[in-house]
């Protein structure tokens, strides 16, 4: 299963709790030859083997004086290699996850089609083992960080000092992960490539397009985030998603006993705004603590369930839960979503990109955004950046109906751009649909199809990713 997390409700949780997203590079100076170690069996995350080997790059490609950044790159040899079959580069979303640790174990889709493809892991720089850039350490006190914006702040600020001691904050952008992925092309001797991006993944396929339109074959798009979305601005997305599981509850016999998860929602935000102080139990400690909550809590904690049909399947309980008192599982899911993010480039991406252009007013969790933004050195986004790019490549679009980051919509604006694209949806699953039977069938077949466009499964209409869990209480 493919473990994308996240473009999304991380957002708003190490808004309040992190502190520490865009730049540069241009074309020309991309091309400077990288050196590069010979390949080694390594041991990946969870045991499983691969080739290692490290790519060296500029960290900075407009400063003469750069010092090197060495890319973790992982390669899954080709059961049966043919240079007929392009190699697939799978990246991972976040923004902030390694590809070795969110990719692997190699999901059954790239398992099965390791057969004639070589399958490459890049870290992206900042992320695993290519200048890991993390604000949030084990001993930091989470609980407190999340319900203490002046701490949450002060924390922010000496992350950054720290990492200012031996990185360029202006040097970690997506412009310059398209370059990245460019060095270790052309390192690897690879003349075209197969993209499978997921959620922030996507937007870096994208940007790779357009920066090296002539690379890519294939592109599969899983979770879209387009150039021209702002995802921290449009924030309608989670609402949507809550809002279509409450009209497939509505419809359970089962899950109509915990009542009406979107009146739940609705009526927890109007008492926490009449009475913010209360009395919760640390989900970690299991001490009783009073403490100040807000809006972005809840929308934190809810959020979090809305990635993947399990998840998803408890918010109706989660929510009555809540609002008979028991708030404890909805703020330990907030306390636990920022889990396999490097939190340290998630901000300096989002800070550079989507900070840049949010108009007014800000809600309370931007100016929080932007607060911790302010300790962060300027950059400037490349003109084109939020332009589409246009292309013949044969695209294979994926999504989850009630996606609550990356919604289905976002691929509208796609369409015209890149016209040769088939958009697979499955209606009621969250933002992860590839691990799905039918869905990983589809990917194969587009694949190894000589057409730019497959026909959607019939497989498709059959499935239904969401079972409420029974067992409400008799009302």
């Amino acid at each position: 299963m493919v473990k994308s997390r996240r473009v999304d409700s991380k957002l708003l949780l190490l808004s309040i709790m992190l502190g520490s997203w865009f730049l540069q590079g241009n074309k020309a100076a991309a091309a400077a030859a990288p050196t590069v170690k010979q390949p080694v069996d390594c041991q990946l995350q969870g045991g499983e083997w691969a080739q290692c080997l490290t790519v060296d790059v500029p960290e900075n490609r407009s400063k003469k004086e750069s010092r090197t950044l060495s890319l973790h790159v992982a390669l899954y040899k080709a059961q049966a290699p043919s240079k007929d079959y392009a190699p697939i580069y799978m990246l991972a979303g976040g923004p902030g996850q390694a590809a070795t640790e969110g990719f692997v174990p190699l999901p059954e889709t790239f398992r099965r089609l390791r057969q004639h493809h070589d399958i490459i892991l890049i870290d992206q720089r900042g992320t695993g083992s290519s200048h890991p850039l993390r604000c949030m350490r084990d001993t930091d006190p989470k609980w407190d960080l999340l319900f203490n914006e002046d701490l949450a702040l002060e924390h922010s600020k000496k992350c950054v000092e720290r990492l200012r001691a031996d990185t360029d904050l202006t040097a970690y952008t997506t412009d310059a992960a398209a370059h990245d992925l460019e060095a270790v092309r052309q390192t690897l001797g690879h003349k075209k490539i197969i993209l499978f991006g997921v959620s922030y993944g996507t937007r870096l396929a994208l940007r790779y397009l357009a920066l090296y339109p002539d690379a890519v074959a294939k592109q599969i798009l899983e979770g879209v985030l387009p150039p021209s979305v702002n995802f921290i601005r449009e924030r309608q997305a989670a609402a949507e998603s809550l809002q279509g599981i409450a009209a497939l509850c509505r419809k359970d016999p089962d899950c109509q006993a915990w009542g009406d998860p979107w009146e739940h929602y609705q009526k927890l935000k109007l008492a926490w705004a009449r009475n913010p102080k209360v009395k919760v139990m640390d989900p970690r400690s299991g001490a009783m603590k009073e403490v100040v909550l807000r809006p972005q809590h809840i929308e934190s904690g809810i959020n979090s369930l809305l990635y993947h049909p399990l998840d998803m399947s408890i918010v109706p309980q989660v929510l009555y839960e809540a609002q008979a008192g028991n708030l404890g599982p909805l703020l330990a899911k907030a306390l636990s979503s920022d889990s396999g993010i490097y939190d340290g480039l998630y901000y300096l991406l989002v800070c550079a990109e989507d900070m840049r252009d949010l108009g007014t007013p800000l809600t309370d969790s931007q100016k929080i955004i932007a607060k911790m933004c302010s300790f962060l050195p300027d950059t400037t986004l490349p003109k084109d950046f939020r332009v589409q790019p246009l292309s013949q490549v044969p695209t294979l679009y994926l999504s989850g109906g009630l996606d609550p980051v990356t919604p289905p919509r976002y691929v509208e604006s796609l369409k015209a751009s890149l016209p040769q694209s088939t958009h697979l949806i499955l209606p009621d699953y969250g933002h992860n649909i590839s691990y799905v039977s039918c869905v990983q069938d589809a990917m194969i077949e587009f694949i190894g199809s000589d057409k730019a466009q497959i026909t959607p499964p019939e497989c498709l209409k059959k499935m239904r990713g969401l079972h409420f869990f029974k067992g409400a209480p008799k009302t």
